[in-house]
């Protein structure tokens, strides 16, 4: 497992060091890239819900694929917090514990990546990630599944805070449904 884990490391810091290369290559690459995120974040997720799975968006949306089937109302938002973030000075995930205030490791460089986790669901409009109080994109999502009913429980979400040093990353969603609660979480990154 640790070989696995370390040939993970690896190609991760080839990624993030690479220099120029061709349009197909980065397409490549990125789809690479966000694989090598997702598979690392749900090893960590596995390891407090053994049973847990990401369900894919395209599943997750028309309840098409065999076995996944749209059952009722969705849940509400109950849970948010910024799980982890991983970049060019730290390519590695660090993860961080459920009131911690400030990362650990350095982060930072010319790619860098926050990951939030909420439990529940949130409406689109209202999701809002900063960086140092500048908006930041979401890079993708990834619906989750914590203990393999295949109805979806929460979402992960990876945040681009590529070309900030550091600063305080804050959060912030509304639940989908009653009671409309609004929910943040923050995060000073070293």
């Amino acid at each position: 497992m640790k070989k696995g884990f370390t040939a993970v490391v690896i190609a991760l810091t080839l990624f993030l060091t690479a220099g120029a290369v061709s349009a197909s290559s980065v397409d490549e690459s990125t789809t690479l890239h966000k694989k090598l995120l997702k598979d690392q974040a749900l090893q960590s997720l596995q390891e407090e819900y053994p049973d847990a799975q990401f369900i894919e968006e395209d599943v997750a949306k028309d309840g098409s694929v065999e076995g996944i089937t749209l059952q009722g109302p969705a849940p509400p938002l109950t849970s948010l917090s910024v799980y982890a973030a991983i970049s060019t000075h730290y390519p590695q995930y660090e993860y961080f514990a459920l009131n911690q205030l400030t990362s650990i490791e350095d982060h930072g460089g010319e790619e860098m990546y926050i990951v939030t986790r909420e439990i529940g669901y949130s409406r689109n409009t209202s999701r809002i990630a900063q960086m140092n109080g500048g908006n930041i994109p979401m890079l993708m999502d990834e619906a989750i599944d914590l203990n393999g009913d295949r109805i979806i429980d929460g979402y992960f979400r990876w945040w681009d805070a590529s070309g900030y040093e550091n600063g305080r990353f804050t959060y912030q969603a509304t639940s989908i449904n009653a009671p409309w609660n609004t929910m943040s979480a923050r995060m000073n990154i070293r």
